[in-house]
């Protein structure tokens, strides 16, 4: 573990980031815990071992930089938060795109967290987390590709020649004269769907299976 100067406390950025990545972590070990109890297919099920696998490593460096710094530990996710008796609700394939998703999550979290932090300790922290999430993120695409899962966003057409803006009316959206989408423009379309359309078939599947406590406000979701 990378050495720091023991009066060197954690940045707000720093705090902020760590508390993000616990709550992501601690919910990734409750639905991956889980799906491992009803996948099929091996080779997903040696992705999801391995995401697993990773998000229990970062738990617990994150639990040792909240402690190291005095701050409380955050209440994350839990076992109690799942019901592992319920019966299955989704299938191999949508495993695969949650692995695919989250990664892509990680990814851009773990970069921002990494651009933002001082700390040598911190600094190491992300670098090896980009590194492990990126290996994932790989493997994930790759087999998606390999099952056929995988789909492409469209192309767009070669210009003949290089075309500069010059009227306001190029970003008038739906007002005025419409012009063809740009690649930045497809490329978050594209994105934003992708994970909508997971959000949405998971939700949908936990709204069916939801829990109300009568005793508090809280939801317990059976994932």
């Amino acid at each position: 573990m990378e050495q720091h100067h023991p009066t060197e406390g954690l940045t707000a950025p720093e705090i902020a980031n760590l508390w993000t990545a616990y709550q992501e972590d601690t919910l990734n070990i409750c639905g991956i815990s889980f799906f491992l109890t009803h996948v099929d297919d091996p080779q997903i099920r040696a992705l999801l071992e391995q995401s697993l696998s990773l998000a229990k490593k970062r738990k617990e460096r994150e639990i040792h930089f909240f402690q190291e710094a005095n701050y409380p530990i955050p209440q994350g996710f839990s076992d109690k938060d799942v019901n592992f008796d319920a019966q299955r609700l989704f299938s191999d394939k949508l495993y695969l795109e949650y692995i695919l998703s989250m990664s892509n999550l990680s990814i851009i979290i773990y970069g921002s967290a990494l651009a933002l932090a001082v700390r040598p300790d911190m600094i190491s922290f992300y670098t090896e987390n980009l590194h492990d999430v990126e290996n994932l993120h790989k493997k994930a695409k790759e087999l998606k590709k390999e099952k056929g899962f995988l789909i492409r966003a469209p192309n767009i057409p070669k210009p003949d020649q290089i075309h500069f803006v010059k009227k306001d009316s190029f970003l008038s959206g739906w007002l005025g004269d419409r012009r063809p989408l740009l690649g930045s423009e497809i490329a978050h379309l594209v994105y934003s769907f992708e994970r909508n359309a997971l959000g949405q078939a998971i939700i949908t599947g936990f709204s069916q299976v939801a829990e109300s406590d009568p005793f508090s406000d809280k939801l317990m979701i059976n994932l």
